[in-house]
């Protein structure tokens, strides 16, 4: 009937982008390949066209001889890549797949933290949230200066029944120990993330600002200065949270979306 046919291609929909997904990332990791996915391609290329110039005599002696032995590496070599695909290839991908959908959050909530940053200065500066991200050197000075280590952030602690503001300076040492912390929920993936996602998160998490923070963590209390002193490790920090979100919009969300369909179909199945 109607109503059967267009809920079986409503349901069709996602499925085909799905689909799409996945030949998309099989594409981009054989690119990584290209050597390996050059040969191949070279090989098939000599197969059909020995196959098709069977019947052309020889151009000089022994070419025959020589092109059977060409025809049979290639013929081996399209066997042994194609097992490669099926037995190593794909499986790793979906392997990643379910790795990147398990560590997504942790990676959103880790970019989120440089993010989220310049907002949370401008509102302590009473000032406006920069238009770019991650926003100018300049900026973060100008807006550091304005904002005293000992003096009030927009962070809340505890303090007794009620929650007061916390100075700048703890704001710093919370977003360090939220760095560290969710670096520690990484760990146990680190082993199946691929090198691109390992490189951004050690950029994040051994930035300059890190360690700063460290320093101006352990400052007497109440701190003097201000927080113009970390403008530079700050911007870099920025920087790196951005790239690191990029990359979880890019991979991450796609990984979601073939993780759920999978099990949606093992369900089916």
């Amino acid at each position: 009937t109607t109503e059967i046919y267009t809920l079986s291609l409503h349901d069709a929909l996602p499925i085909c982008s799905v689909d799409w997904m996945r030949l998309e990332r099989l594409r981009r990791e054989l690119l990584k390949q290209r050597m390996v996915t050059g040969l191949f391609v070279g090989s098939v290329v000599f197969v059909v066209a020995r196959t098709a110039l069977l019947s052309v005599s020889e151009l000089f002696p022994g070419g025959a001889r020589i092109g059977e032995v060409v025809f049979d590496l290639a013929v081996a070599y399209i066997a042994a890549w194609l097992f490669n695909l099926l037995v190593v290839v794909l499986p790793q991908l979906r392997s990643r797949d379910r790795v990147l959908a398990a560590v997504g959050r942790v990676i959103t909530k880790l970019a989120d933290l440089g993010l989220r940053m310049p907002t949370a200065m401008a509102h302590g500066a009473q000032i406006s949230a920069p238009e770019e991200t991650p926003p100018s050197e300049d900026w973060l000075t100008k807006t550091g200066k304005r904002l005293p280590l000992g003096g009030p952030s927009p962070l809340r602690v505890p303090d007794g029944v009620k929650m007061s503001p916390a100075t700048w300076q703890e704001w710093v040492h919370d977003a360090v120990t939220r760095v560290e912390s969710l670096n520690a929920s990484l760990v146990p993936y680190l082993p199946f993330l691929e090198v691109e996602l390992i490189g951004l998160v050690n950029e994040v998490v051994l930035s300059d600002f890190v360690d700063e923070g460290r320093r101006v963590a352990v400052l007497p209390r109440p701190a003097t200065g201000d927080m113009s002193s970390l403008a530079r490790p700050l911007r870099t920090f920025i920087a790196a949270c951005v790239a690191l979100r990029e990359y979880g919009e890019r991979e991450i969300a796609q990984a979601d979306v073939v993780a759920m369909a999978g099990k949606i179909s093992d369900a089916a199945l």
